[in-house]
């Protein structure tokens, strides 16, 4: 099972990848409370690299593609809300564009996932 001809490449890449973005994002939260918990000892961006790395070979052998578009769409909605977030929190400086860029930032990733979604 686990040992098919490409399968286990895939699934090599599959857990090289969620392991490193999960510990990428553990580290970097803890780093976050408490500055220099992680970053004294060595840099949580090594398991940024590691994880695109993972994630590039997980993409190239994964044989069948599935479309699942409500997870896209949740995702593209999540970061949406996480960019205008972010866009109203630091844009201060934008005065009383402030609402309009931070309306744009929400719409952007769905924009994009509808022309990722028309070929």
């Amino acid at each position: 099972m686990f040992l098919k001809k490409g399968k286990w490449q895939a699934q090599i890449a599959k857990t090289g990848f969620l392991t490193s973005l999960v510990s990428y994002v553990t580290f970097w939260l803890f780093d976050t409370i408490r500055s220099g918990f992680v970053a004294r000892y060595f840099s949580v961006h090594i398991f940024l690299f590691f994880s695109l790395v993972f994630g590039y070979w997980w993409s190239i052998s994964v044989r069948t593609y599935q479309d699942r578009p409500k997870i896209q769409l949740l995702v593209a909605v999540a970061f949406g809300i996480f960019l205008s977030m972010i866009i109203w929190l630091t844009g201060e400086g934008l005065g009383t564009n402030r609402f309009f860029v931070s309306l744009l930032g929400l719409i952007i990733p769905l924009f994009f996932l509808g022309l990722l979604r028309s070929k």
